[in-house]
């Protein structure tokens, strides 16, 4: 057993408000740091962190309280030890507090002194077991929460009020309220109207013709009057009215009734004035070039592929619309984050300043106070920006979904309800590829331009054909004297029989150049489609793929964060009480300041890339929803099942606090619109 040194001095912990001369007493004092990596029978460990108080907490005059180890290790000779058991959990210690003292809350890592007092208490964190060399490449099922977790969804003091908002209810609200998303939504009824228009090509049109021509031009043959003598008087009137149309095999359907009156004074109109009818019936068939349903509806099926394509199109940019919208949001709550912490990092520094000062003059230099000076400066500046960079991504939020409720609630404090996952997702990359093939937008508008340019072929092909018609008409007549054109309307169905018509008409270009340049450009479309459509299948399975693969690292680049931090909050701990006990020697005190500082930064830089490696990894699944094509169908997604939640036990949190701390004011209002509003809205693609 090796021997204890002897008890060093620790420099006072005073109040802030009456500084106090009296040097605490520490327990005992270890050559070396007992949190560091230590060799035990071949295999290496680390042994449990102890906590150390904070600066503005009463000295401890009982023995601290331990949770029972989880793996075997040493005790370190600095303080005492229980017997190790089968477990090694972090050590949890309970402080003793004089009313009105700021209430302690439990962090998931050991505490380094930079704790920071708010108004609501955040939901407890589960302690964290130690974890030992061995460990290192164990990727857990989930992570641990931190101390800000909780605290980012309440108030920090930032407004008047607090408004709780939540992914689904920001979607839900831009979809109903986003100038662009409805700008968007304009673009397919646009081409659904059109579809409406190219189908009306087949309707019946109905039309009536009448002209009167009253004529008196001079004679120049016998046979116009039967006289040479005076002028050829001539008074007619003529009329039509009936139906055309054209029909879906390519045909043209007329069916008009004729009728009109004439008087002149020719010897030949007979009987004069006369009133004439005549029912016609005219019908022409193509039989090569322009004949059948599909050559003839090409234009409806290119409109509707041409809707189709729009329509998914429009899915595509409304995703990726929703996806700005999600990162606004998860910027927001990384600034919520980042302040909690830049804060913490302030208070650590200015606890470290009160310390210097209260000490000036009888063992601290006057550099060390310069030193933790420019410390707490350049910490304000980072909480400065820190609550700017709040404000702008609220700024955004409210660009991008355009509520009205927003816009009014810009100078409260938007609070995020929805916390980053914080467990480890299993994702098979074949069934994300299968789900993306089937519903990614991308690959079904290329789909639909695919069909569109082998209709378009296939038309040109038919326009190769020369043109052949069929040409039938038939028509019943009926004549009446003294102008008499209701009679003779009435005489067209008794007398004589109907007349009738038959005929072909063919053309055909010689060379036929215009024809054959326009099927050769069709195909060469279709080529250049059919490649571009393999090109979309490809990259939609390359985004697939490095989705999948970018949602695994972002964990285990998660986890490795969330070491990196609790190695940080070690180094922050060994060194603030390195610092607290310090030799004699001023250059070594001078040094241990420097480094303690440097440590806290490093502490603060780790949460700050923590909760980066938080929102990208939230990020990171949108992004694979948004790479299968079910960003807004959340039915075919190939996850696994969600670990359980770890349930905190009493023993592993500390005591809860006595008095009751009052919640921050919240707008009803606009509270309950935006905290869990799951409502549907007609009209919105979801």
């Amino acid at each position: 057993m090796a021997q204890t040194p002897e008890t060093p001095k620790r420099l006072p912990t005073p109040a802030f408000s009456t500084p106090s001369r009296e040097l605490p007493q520490v327990i005992g004092e270890t050559p070396e740091p007992a949190n560091l990596p230590r060799t035990t029978g071949g295999i290496r460990e680390t042994p449990p962190l102890p906590m150390v108080p904070s600066i503005d907490s009463p000295p401890r005059t009982d023995s601290p309280k331990r949770l029972p180890a989880l793996g075997a290790s040493p005790a370190p000779t600095r303080l005492p030890q229980p017997t190790p058991q089968p477990r090694a959990d972090l050590t949890i210690k309970e402080t003793e507090t004089q009313a009105p003292s700021p209430i302690a809350y439990p962090s998931t890592y050991p505490s380094t002194g930079m704790a920071l007092d708010f108004a609501t208490p955040p939901i407890p964190a589960v302690a964290t077991p130690t974890l030992t060399i061995a460990d290192h490449n164990a990727l857990p099922a989930r992570l641990e929460p931190m101390w800000w977790n909780a605290q980012v969804q309440q108030s920090i003091g930032i407004g008047p009020a607090t408004l709780p908002i939540s992914i689904d209810a920001l979607v839900q609200s831009a979809l109903i309220n986003s100038v662009q998303i409805q700008s968007l939504l304009t673009e397919p009824k646009i081409r659904r109207a059109t579809i409406g228009v190219e189908q009306a090509q087949f309707d019946w049109h109905s039309f009536i013709e009448s002209q009167f021509d009253d004529k008196s031009d001079p004679i120049g043959s016998i046979l116009t009057t039967g006289s040479v003598d005076g002028r050829f008087e001539d008074q007619t009137w003529a009329a039509a009215a009936g139906l055309r149309q054209n029909n879906r095999l390519g045909g043209k359907l007329e069916v008009a009734q004729n009728g009109g009156s004439q008087r002149n004074n020719s010897q030949f109109l007979i009987p004069n004035p006369q009133g004439t009818t005549r029912l016609e019936l005219n019908y022409t068939q193509p039989l090569l070039n322009g004949a059948g349903r599909f050559v003839n509806e090409s234009r409806i099926v290119l409109a509707q592929l041409d809707f189709g394509a729009t329509d998914d199109r429009t899915q595509a940019r409304i995703q990726d619309q929703l996806i700005d919208v999600t990162n606004a949001y998860w910027e927001l709550y990384l600034s919520r984050s980042q302040l909690l912490q830049r804060r913490k990092l302030l208070e650590s520094a200015r606890q470290i300043y009160q310390t210097l000062q209260a000490r000036e003059g009888v063992d601290v230099l006057q550099r060390q106070i310069l030193r933790a000076q420019v410390a707490v400066t350049g910490r304000e500046a980072e909480v400065i920006r820190a609550q700017t960079e709040i404000r702008n991504s609220q700024a955004r939020l409210r660009r991008l979904i355009n509520d009205p409720e927003l816009v009014a609630a810009m100078a409260l404090e938007w609070t995020p309800q929805d916390q980053p996952l914080d467990f480890r997702i299993d994702i098979s990359a074949t069934a994300s590829a299968q789900i993306a093939l089937a519903s990614r937008p991308e690959i079904s508008e290329a789909m639909q331009r695919v069909k569109a340019l082998s209709v378009q072929a296939d038309v040109a092909r038919n326009d190769i054909l020369p043109r052949l018609d069929l040409l039938v008409r038939t028509y019943v007549a009926g004549l009446e004297e003294n102008a008499d054109t209701l009679g003779s309307w009435n005489r067209q169905f008794t007398d004589g029989r109907p007349s009738y018509g038959v005929g072909m008409l063919y053309e055909f270009p010689i060379g036929n150049r215009a024809a054959k340049g326009r099927l050769q450009r069709s195909r060469l479309e279709l080529s250049r489609e059919i490649h571009d459509f393999e090109s979309t299948v490809e990259q939609t399975l390359l985004e697939v793929d490095i989705a999948v693969r970018e949602t695994q690292t972002a964990y285990r680049e998660m986890a490795s964060k969330q070491r990196a931090v609790y190695a940080a909050a070690a180094e922050v701990q060994y060194l603030d009480e390195r610092w607290r006990t310090l030799p004699t020697q001023q250059d070594s005190a001078i040094l241990l300041l420097e480094n303690l500082l440097d440590a806290q930064q490093r502490l603060g830089t780790e949460e700050s890339a923590f909760a980066t490696a938080q929102v990208t990894y939230a990020l990171s699944w949108i992004s694979l929803r948004r790479a299968m094509g079910t960003l807004l169908s959340m039915d075919k997604e190939p996850i696994g099942e969600r670990p359980p939640a770890i349930a905190p036990t009493p023993e592993l949190l500390e005591a809860a606090p006595t008095e009751p701390v009052p919640p921050p004011q919240r707008l009803p209002a606009t509270a309950s619109r935006y905290e869990g509003r799951t409502d549907q809205h007609e009209g919105v693609p979801r």
